[in-house]
């Protein structure tokens, strides 16, 4: 549809221009004939340049809300993965920092995880200790500072330290 509005344009355009050439031997009658279908193509052009306009705005309006949509979905996906990835990696080695600290647990912790930005994260785990009292563990990872996780049994801090796992 754009491509046929482009090529009535330019054929509207292109008689409009020719017309007036033909004008000169011709009687005041149909000279004042001419002048008026000159005048109905040069408007049909400007019509037509404004059809053509819109589109090509619209078009860029269509353009711009699929990159932004594109881009928030990227982010929400990338956030989505960092809050996975973090909630997985600490329900893992929860279980092991927990019992270097002395204390066994019936299971892994379950973990929620809030990622703000790429390298920042913050969890929260709870679990049972095999004496039936809850344990926890919350850590941030401000990316920028220090991390610092805490472990908890039955309310008690038992662990405070920069890193857990492989650290």
């Amino acid at each position: 549809m754009k491509r046929e509005l482009l090529t009535r344009w330019l054929g509207t355009v292109a008689l409009a221009a020719l017309l007036p050439l033909g004008m000169a031997a011709c009687n005041q009658a149909d000279q004042d004939r001419a002048q008026q279908k000159t005048d109905n193509l040069a408007q049909q052009a400007q019509q037509a340049g404004h059809e053509i306009g819109d589109s090509l705005q619209q078009l860029g309006d269509q353009a711009r809300q699929t990159v932004e949509k594109a881009a928030e979905d990227i982010r929400s996906n990338s956030q989505d993965a960092r809050e996975a990835a973090a909630r997985n990696a600490i329900s893992a080695v929860a279980e092991s920092e927990f019992r270097r600290a002395g204390i066994e647990l019936t299971g892994t912790p379950t973990c929620n995880a809030t990622s703000p930005a790429v390298g920042q994260y913050h969890v929260e785990c709870t679990g049972e200790a095999a004496d039936g009292k809850p344990v926890t563990l919350v850590g941030d990872d401000p990316g920028d500072a220090p991390s610092t996780f805490v472990g908890t049994h039955d309310g008690q801090e038992v662990f405070r330290q920069p890193c857990v796992g492989l650290c």
